[in-house]
């Protein structure tokens, strides 16, 4: 993930909350919406990032 800069001030942002996600392991790509704000200016951001897996394999697999 790149740091996330306020557009005004370009002071670092806080992440405050994740409101949304969508997608997933079995999709290939995860996409999250969250609420970041800068410290400086008091003025919230929503951002929204996806990422795409490319290396996916097992690593636990037991009877239940």
């Amino acid at each position: 993930m790149e740091d996330l800069k306020c557009p005004k001030c370009k002071s670092q942002l806080d992440w405050l909350d994740t409101t949304d996600s969508e997608g997933g392991i079995k999709e290939g790509y995860l996409i999250e919406t969250s609420v970041w704000e800068c410290p400086k200016c008091n003025q919230e951001y929503v951002i929204q990032e996806r990422a795409e897996f490319v290396n996916n394999r097992i690593i636990y697999f037991r009877k239940n």
